[in-house]
C-alpha cells in the first residue's frame, strides 16, 4: 500500500495520512484491510482533533493541560477505531469509488452520532 502511495507521485495532505495508515494498520495483528481503514480515519481525526485542541488546552475542566490533551486524542482515537470496525469495509480494494463513498458516508454518519 505505501508502495502504491509512493509511485503516485502525489504528497499531498490525503497521501501522508494514507501512509500513516498504511503503516499503523498493516504491523496490527488481524485483518489488514479493515485495520487500515480503522487507522486511515483515526488519522484523519486525529489531524483535525490536534489542529483545534490547542485553542481548548487550559479551558474549562477537561483539558487542564498538555497531558490531559494527549490523553484526549488518544480516547477519540481509540473510540473512532472501534466504531469504524464496526462496519466492515468492501471487501475490495478495487471497489467502486462509489461504494467507498457510501462507506465513508455510513461511517461519518456512524462517527457524528457518537
Amino acid at each position: 500500500m505505501t508502495r502504491l502511495i509512493a509511485l503516485s507521485g502525489e504528497s499531498n495532505f490525503a497521501t501522508d495520512i494514507a501512509t500513516r495508515a498504511a503503516v499503523t494498520g498493516f504491523q496490527a495483528s488481524g485483518d489488514r484491510r479493515m485495520n487500515f481503514v480503522s487507522s486511515l480515519f483515526s488519522e484523519a481525526v486525529d489531524y483535525l482533533v490536534s489542529r483545534d485542541l490547542p485553542g481548548y488546552v487550559g479551558l474549562g475542566d477537561r483539558i487542564k493541560d498538555v497531558s490531559s490533551s494527549i490523553r484526549f486524542k488518544q480516547d477519540i482515537k481509540r473510540r473512532v477505531i472501534e466504531i469504524v470496525q464496526g462496519y466492515p469495509a468492501p471487501e475490495n480494494v478495487e471497489s467502486t469509488a462509489s461504494e467507498w463513498r457510501a462507506y465513508v458516508g455510513l461511517i461519518s454518519d456512524a462517527l457524528a452520532k457518537r
